[in-house]
């Protein structure tokens, strides 16, 4: 019996993946490596998960039709899907619009094809994002939203495959529960993102750009935390038939200003800061609205960013040898 997690070398689906294995959970982890941020973090992540029993990993790309049936012979029976994979990035959707439609709405298209030829119902959970409220002015965000402005063609994909997961619910009665992620960071995460680049440029004496001027604000939410709800929705899946949408993000927002405050006494140097415009595609604010969360899985987030961001320079300095 397997759970299936693809992503499993990115950022979520690796801690995911360790925490099932931790609880003594046979996990095959798919992942096609993509070169869009250093396969090299990809590859070491992959090997922490390989010298635990009960992980396999496939190479292959969820976005391809024929990953299906590859998925299928490799996990034989599928007691659990959780879709973390994904081409992430508001910016980089600009510039691989195609690859952003192939793994974020195909690779979705796949854990529903698995989950419908199954045999049984199993659970399935999948990654969505804050992206998908876009140019919504409403605050704190909520999942009953419309969620139909998206900024970015990111924003639209996930929100894409959002859709179409409902229409298998309606179509195929395949329960799924889409966790929309709201600035996710901690140990292991993702060079692209502002924790890394922050903390890169701390120990490097580089200039940091705060966008919008430093005027925005973000639900930043610990990897822990993010990784639980996952579980938690694993362990209270949909039911058949039934498409829910829950946010994970933490209960308040941060200013980036703030952010980049508690990195410099964890690094313990100064930032030299230029503030700048904010990318068209970017939103201001992610505030997310997790009463609906709260009452369907019992999930609240504990990781205040006074807590997270130290355990991730943490990791950054033993990572990088500093």
């Amino acid at each position: 019996m397997t759970i299936v997690v693809t992503g499993a070398a990115g950022f979520v689906g690796f801690h995911l993946s360790a925490a099932l294995l931790k609880r003594g959970e046979t996990v095959l982890g798919v992942d096609n490596f993509d070169p869009y941020y250093s396969v090299e973090l990809k590859r070491a992540r992959a090997a922490e998960l390989a010298r635990q029993p009960g992980f396999r990993l496939i190479e292959a790309d969820i976005g391809q039709a024929d990953t299906v049936k590859l998925i299928q012979d490799a996990a034989g029976e599928i007691t659990g899907i959780a879709n973390m994979a994904a081409n992430p990035g508001v910016r980089a959707s600009d510039d691989r619009p195609f690859d952003f439609i192939a793994s974020n709405i195909g690779g979705e298209l796949c854990a529903l094809e698995l989950a419908r030829h199954a045999g049984r119902p199993v659970p399935l959970v999948y990654a969505s994002t804050s992206a998908v409220y876009g140019a919504s002015e409403e605050m704190p965000f909520s999942p009953n939203d419309r969620a139909d402005r998206p900024k970015s063609l990111y924003g639209a994909t996930k929100r894409a495959a959002e859709l179409i997961s409902l229409s298998y619910a309606s179509r195929f009665g395949i329960g799924s529960t889409a966790l929309r992620f709201f600035t996710v960071y901690g140990p292991w995460g993702r060079p692209d993102m502002a924790t890394w680049k922050f903390t890169k440029a701390l120990f490097e004496g580089e200039k940091i750009e705060l966008y919008n001027f430093g005027r925005m604000t973000r639900g930043f939410t610990y990897v822990e935390d993010t990784v639980q709800a996952v579980l938690l929705a694993l362990e209270k899946p949909a039911a058949p038939g039934e498409h829910r949408t829950l946010n994970v993000g933490s209960a308040g927002a941060e200013t980036l200003e703030r952010y980049l405050a508690v990195l410099e006494r964890a690094v313990g140097r100064q930032a030299e800061v230029e503030r700048v415009a904010a990318h068209p595609a970017e939103m201001f604010d992610t505030v997310a609205d997790i009463s609906e969360t709260e009452r369907v899985l019992g999930w609240r987030p504990t990781t205040t960013i006074d807590v997270g961001l130290p355990k991730f320079v943490e990791w950054y300095r033993a990572f990088h040898k500093l």
